[in-house]
Formats: structure tokens, C-alpha cells, sequence
């Protein structure tokens, strides 16, 4: 899409029904993504183009993510009850671990897998494949797991509210942040969305579905603040569900989506709400930081993916994507490219005007006419080299 028009550039066609999971390779020149039609593919970005196409057995998959290095994809299957890492380069199977691998992720070193089976979780040394630990200690369905940046300690959570962090050397215990919450209301089960580090370690932040975003000390596991985000609806309050929580590059901010439409941004010294991003007009599944933390991206089951300052909370762009709905969100690692996982596919964004005019070249069969050069190139006279 056009950075300034919004225009449509280009659309990774391939997949024939919904895309799952997008993420891009640590270089920001491919992106890989899964989908319910029995395939994960490997795109160029520029040019663009499908670089590696890879056919699977299973009926469906949910995510898929690269290893740090750049060399394997991961994705879990959730009917299949496994977890398959892929050569990021040939396609080939490295690895297929048979668990339940309807959680999974790579650590930061790219050298564990940690995928959930019911109430315990494994861990694989995504070398060789052997499994290194069996994580047991919840007493019911875990719900959400994230590894701190280093890759030396595992947060999980379960349905019934436990908050467990692991240490990934010897595979024990490190601390329990919270016991079996009991005393809620039973329309409101007490289940944790999503858990996750800030990028310095010294953090994490919970969502759950009582509406509470929580944040705690990830050394000592003291709770530090906690805030319930509230929807008002004639004259009752309904818990604003945190869908999805992440911190900005310099763990200095923290970024919660909700239910009703709005992000918002939370300065983790001091517990102040700093911003609040409303413009969607349905629940935001998926935000994330640029790299440089300058830029805030969503999507939202309203069908459109958004960027915003994050100094100023400014709405950039509204980025329509798919009017079913729009899914994960991701910045490329030069934040040059924004790439969101919608129904119908895969769109990527050419964010800077100066590679959107480069792409736009790269595919014209004819030179522009006056009247294009001044839509689209918001030139007055077109430039003498097509």
C-alpha cells in the first residue's frame, strides 16, 4: 500500500484460505506465513515474489515464527498434536517434535522450542531435537507461555489464573508470581491471553480476561501495578479483554490492546497511562513496536491495520486490509515494511514514499502520464527517467 494514498501496491497471492500466522526473518527480506490451506510459503519482499513453498500433511496451522538466526521456520499443528522446524533456505524437514503444539515458540537464542501439552510444557534444543525438559507444575490448561529475551526463563500461565516463570538451564521452577485464583465471577473465567518479558528482563506484563493488565518485578515476582480497563455498556461495566500486550524496544512503554477498539500505552516507572490509541472499531487482536520504537502498529477484527506516532499517539495511516478481519501484525526489522495476516491473505505495506516509488517502477510496463505523476508521485512534472 501507498504510504500517503493508502493505494494498493501489492498482495502475496497464494493461499486459498485464511492466513495464521505472519513473521519476518531477522534480515527483513523474506516473510514467512501459515495458513489453513495445508501449506507455509516463504515470500521475497523485494522483489516480490514466493521464494519457497511448503506443502504439509496437517489440516491446519496456527503461527509460524523464525529462528533468531534466520536459518529455520517454525510452526505448530495443532490437530496433528506436533511442532515442525523447517530449513529456512531449502524447505527441507529438520525437525518434527509430536506434542501438542498448539503453543509455540523459539526462544531468543534460537536454541529451545517450548510448545504446551495440556498441563505441561516441553522443551526442545531446537538442534538436535531431544527434548531437555518436561515443565510440570500447573494444575490446569495453560494458556499462554513467553520466553524473556535471552532465552534463559519461560513465563506460562493456565485457565485457572497460575502465573508461572521457569528457568531454562535446569528446568525448575524460578517463581510462582500467582496461586490458583479462586472467588471470581463465574461468568468470568479468570484466563490469562497473554504473558510476556519487557526486552530488558527486568519485567513482565500480563492481559487476562477479567480485564486486568498486570505488571510484576520478573526477579523478585512482586506484583507492581495493576489496572482494570472497563467497557460501559447503558449502566453496567464489562471487563475490556487485553487481547494482546507488548513493550517497546527499550521496555520503557507498554502497549495493551482490548476488546472495545482501543491500545493502550502504559510508562512501566511510573504505572501512568501515557496514551490511549482509539480509531478501530473492534476488538485489536494484534499490536507491536517498530524497532526504533517510533511507531505503534495494530490490526483489528474491524478489518484494518493502523499506525500511530508513539510519541504523540497520532493516528498515521488506517490501512484497509480484509473485511473479515485483520490478525497479526508485524514490522520488519528495518521498519521499511509492514506486513499483516488477513482472511483473504497476506498484505504487505511499503511504509517510506521513496520505496514505494522504487516498487512502482520496478513493475511499470510504460512510462507515467503527467496525470499519474501528479496522483500517485505528487509530482508536478514527471521526473525525465521513467
Amino acid at each position: 500500500w501507498d504510504a500517503d494514498t493508502g493505494d494498493l501496491i501489492y498482495t502475496l497471492a497464494g493461499h486459498t484460505l485464511p492466513v495464521t500466522g505472519v513473521a519476518f526473518d531477522p534480515s527483513g527480506k523474506y516473510l514467512a506465513t501459515t495458513s489453513w490451506d495445508f501449506s507455509t510459503r516463504i515470500w521475497s519482499i523485494h522483489p516480490t515474489s514466493e521464494a519457497l513453498f511448503i506443502p504439509i500433511e496437517s489440516p491446519w496451522s496456527m503461527r509460524v515464527s523464525y529462528s533468531v538466526d534466520g536459518e529455520g521456520i517454525l510452526a505448530d499443528f495443532p490437530d496433528e498434536k506436533s511442532v515442525k522446524v523447517w530449513d529456512a533456505n531449502s524447505g527441507n524437514d529438520l525437525l518434527k517434535l509430536n506434542e501438542n503444539g498448539s503453543l509455540t515458540s523459539f526462544s531468543a537464542a534460537g536454541k529451545l522450542i517450548a510448545a504446551v501439552s495440556y498441563k505441561n510444557i516441553i522443551i526442545w534444543d531446537a538442534d538436535s531435537g531431544k527434548q531437555k525438559f518436561s515443565l510440570i507444575g500447573h494444575s490446569a490448561s495453560i494458556t499462554c507461555l513467553g520466553f524473556s529475551s535471552d532465552g534463559t526463563r519461560l513465563i506460562s500461565s493456565s485457565s485457572n489464573g497460575e502465573l508461572i516463570v521457569w528457568d531454562m538451564v535446569n528446568g525448575k521452577q524460578a517463581l510462582k508470581l500467582q496461586e490458583v485464583t479462586e472467588g471470581f465471577s463465574p461468568f468470568v473465567q479468570y484466563e490469562f491471553f497473554a504473558a510476556a518479558f519487557s526486552p530488558d528482563g527486568k519485567h513482565i506484563l500480563t492481559g487476562n480476561t477479567y480485564g486486568e493488565a498486570t505488571l510484576w518485578d520478573a526477579n523478585t515476582g512482586k506484583k507492581l501495578n495493576t489496572k482494570i480497563f472497563e467497557e460501559a455498556v447503558g449502566n453496567h461495566s464489562f471487563p475490556d479483554i487485553g487481547y494482546d500486550i507488548t513493550f517497546s524496544p527499550d521496555s520503557k512503554y507498554a502497549a495493551i490492546t482490548g476488546g472495545i477498539g482501543t491500545v493502550r500505552i502504559w510508562d512501566v516507572s511510573t504505572g501512568d497511562d501515557v496514551l490511549t490509541l482509539k480509531g478501530h472499531s473492534g476488538a485489536v487482536n494484534s499490536v507491536t513496536f517498530s524497532a526504533d520504537g517510533k511507531m505503534i502498529a495494530t490490526a483489528s477484527v474491524d478489518g484494518t491495520a493502523k499506525i500511530w506516532d508513539a510519541s504523540t499517539g497520532a493516528n498515521l495511516l488506517t490501512l484497509p486490509v480484509d473485511v473479515l478481519g485483520a490478525g497479526d501484525v508485524v514490522f520488519s526489522p528495518d521498519g521499511e515494511r509492514l506486513a499483516v495476516g488477513g482472511v483473504s491473505g497476506i498484505y504487505v505495506f511499503a511504509l517510506p514514499i521513496e520505496d514505494v516509488i522504487e516498487l512502482a517502477k520496478s513493475q511499470l510496463t510504460r512510462s507515467l502520464t503527467l496525470e499519474e505523476c501528479q496522483q500517485y508521485l505528487h509530482l508536478f512534472t514527471c521526473p525525465t527517467d521513467p
